[in-house]
Protein backbone atom coordinates (compact mmCIF):
# COMPACT_ATOMS: atom_id res chain seq x y z
CA UNK A 1 0.00 0.00 0.00
CA UNK A 2 2.72 2.45 0.98
CA UNK A 3 4.86 1.79 -2.11
CA UNK A 4 1.81 2.34 -4.31
CA UNK A 5 0.15 5.34 -2.63
CA UNK A 6 3.26 7.35 -1.71
CA UNK A 7 4.47 7.80 -5.32
CA UNK A 8 0.91 8.67 -6.36
CA UNK A 9 0.78 11.25 -3.60
CA UNK A 10 3.98 12.86 -4.87
CA UNK A 11 2.84 12.66 -8.51
CA UNK A 12 -0.50 14.28 -7.70
CA UNK A 13 1.21 16.96 -5.63
CA UNK A 14 3.63 18.08 -8.35
CA UNK A 15 0.93 19.78 -10.49
CA UNK A 16 -0.20 21.68 -7.38
CA UNK A 17 3.14 23.52 -7.18
CA UNK A 18 3.06 27.16 -8.31
CA UNK A 19 5.21 26.47 -11.39
CA UNK A 20 3.53 26.95 -14.77
CA UNK A 21 5.40 24.30 -16.75
CA UNK A 22 4.31 21.57 -14.29
CA UNK A 23 0.58 22.28 -14.72
CA UNK A 24 0.12 19.94 -17.75
CA UNK A 25 1.15 17.00 -15.53
CA UNK A 26 -2.14 17.45 -13.70
CA UNK A 27 -4.07 16.41 -16.81
CA UNK A 28 -3.16 12.79 -16.09
CA UNK A 29 -5.41 12.88 -13.02
CA UNK A 30 -9.05 12.64 -14.09
CA UNK A 31 -11.14 14.97 -11.96
CA UNK A 32 -8.21 17.17 -10.98
CA UNK A 33 -4.92 16.59 -9.21
CA UNK A 34 -6.10 18.35 -6.04
CA UNK A 35 -8.92 15.84 -5.44
CA UNK A 36 -6.62 12.90 -6.12
CA UNK A 37 -4.05 14.36 -3.73
CA UNK A 38 -6.66 14.78 -0.98
CA UNK A 39 -8.09 11.29 -1.57
CA UNK A 40 -4.69 9.61 -1.46
CA UNK A 41 -3.80 11.54 1.70
CA UNK A 42 -7.03 10.35 3.34
CA UNK A 43 -6.32 6.77 2.25
CA UNK A 44 -2.85 6.89 3.82
CA UNK A 45 -4.30 8.37 7.02
CA UNK A 46 -6.92 5.61 7.16
CA UNK A 47 -4.18 3.00 6.63
CA UNK A 48 -2.13 4.51 9.46
CA UNK A 49 -5.05 4.82 11.85
CA UNK A 50 -6.15 1.26 11.10
CA UNK A 51 -2.73 -0.11 11.96
CA UNK A 52 -2.40 2.00 15.11
CA UNK A 53 -5.88 0.82 16.09
CA UNK A 54 -4.83 -2.80 15.66
CA UNK A 55 -1.80 -2.24 17.91
CA UNK A 56 -3.98 -0.61 20.56
CA UNK A 57 -6.69 -3.30 20.31
CA UNK A 58 -4.24 -6.15 20.82
CA UNK A 59 -2.41 -4.62 23.78
CA UNK A 60 -0.55 -1.35 23.40
CA UNK A 61 2.07 -1.93 26.12
CA UNK A 62 2.85 -5.49 25.03
CA UNK A 63 3.15 -4.51 21.37
CA UNK A 64 5.33 -1.47 22.07
CA UNK A 65 7.63 -3.58 24.24
CA UNK A 66 7.91 -6.17 21.47
CA UNK A 67 8.56 -3.60 18.73
CA UNK A 68 11.05 -1.44 20.62
CA UNK A 69 12.78 -3.86 22.95
CA UNK A 70 12.44 -7.06 20.96
CA UNK A 71 10.73 -8.80 23.89
CA UNK A 72 8.15 -11.26 22.59
CA UNK A 73 6.80 -12.96 25.69
CA UNK A 74 4.35 -15.15 23.75
CA UNK A 75 7.13 -17.14 22.09
CA UNK A 76 8.56 -20.03 24.10
CA UNK A 77 12.25 -19.75 25.01
CA UNK A 78 14.56 -21.53 22.58
CA UNK A 79 15.83 -23.92 25.26
CA UNK A 80 12.40 -25.39 26.09
CA UNK A 81 10.79 -28.28 24.26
Amino acid sequence: VLFFLAPLLVASGIPLLPVKFLKPLGLAFVGGAKWWHIGITLALCAFLLGHVGMVVATGFTKNMRAMIGGDDSEVAPSGSA
